[in-house]
């Protein structure tokens, strides 16, 4: 989902919907897989020669969601979304999810504000960061 958000951000594209539209599919899919991420006691594998690593949340959600905030650095529509989805993940879900959602969203605005060039479009994002609860009053 992902590059499909970074295809339509380019510059042949220019299809910021499209990316807005991946942002709420991406989220939803991790708040099922944080609603859905229990912590229980190991029970006997039924291959007990084969394992796999636990996914980590931080890698969840760059690989989720840190093409679209390169990509759509420059576009306050698409980092409105993308901290809005941010925060609602950052408010669910094991701590160290939400530790990693709000990692994530501190980066994307960091991203916009070296890439926006109305200080407007800056303040506008940083009080929709204040209110959602990703940033200090």
């Amino acid at each position: 989902l992902s590059e499909i958000a970074s295809r339509a951000l380019s510059p042949a594209m220019n299809d910021p919907g499209t990316a807005i539209d991946v942002i709420g599919r991406q989220a939803r899919l991790l708040a099922f897989w944080a609603a859905n991420e229990t912590v229980e006691p190991a029970k006997a594998a039924e291959y007990p020669r084969l394992h796999a690593a636990r996914l980590q949340d931080d890698d969840l959600m760059d690989d989720a969601f840190m093409p679209i905030a390169r990509d759509g650095a420059a576009l306050v529509e698409v980092q409105l979304r993308l901290q809005k989805a941010l925060a609602a993940l950052a408010r669910i879900g094991p701590p160290p999810f939400r530790a990693a959602a709000r990692a994530e969203a501190a980066m994307a605005f960091r991203r916009a504000e070296a890439a926006m060039t109305l200080q407007d479009d800056v303040e506008w994002l940083q009080r929709v960061r204040r209110s959602e609860g990703l940033a200090e009053p």
